[in-house]
């Protein structure tokens, strides 16, 4: 398995009911699964919003070093687990990754 790195399935049956709040073990799911498909850093991961995803990756991210990346694109399986998470979140606006409260999620709150 050399060169190879780990991937993250599509979200499991029952996902969304895990963790203290509704939907935190999908929302805990799909950031992993966006790290691991993505390559992004959990800070950059963060400061993602809604109108930023294209479907097929993020346009115009903020990276380390204050610089602006174009695109940033997510492999397949990340997608999936993400338009879950998308679905279930309900929100067409403001940041991916939440609390129950709407605000951003902050780094302590993540399991990684």
């Amino acid at each position: 398995m050399a060169g190879r790195i780990a991937q993250a399935g599509p979200a499991a049956p029952g996902a969304g009911k895990r963790g203290r709040a509704r939907n935190q073990g999908l929302r805990d799911q799909a950031a992993i699964a966006v790290l691991l498909g993505s390559g992004l850093r959990v800070s950059e991961l963060l400061g993602l919003r809604r109108q930023q995803y294209t479907g097929r990756g993020f346009q115009n991210v903020l990276i380390k070093g204050g610089r602006i990346r174009e695109f940033v694109p997510v492999q397949s399986h990340a997608r999936q687990v993400l338009a879950e998470w998308l679905k279930a979140g309900g929100r067409q606006s403001g940041f991916i990754f939440t609390t129950r409260s709407g605000k951003s999620v902050t780094r302590s709150q993540m399991p990684v």
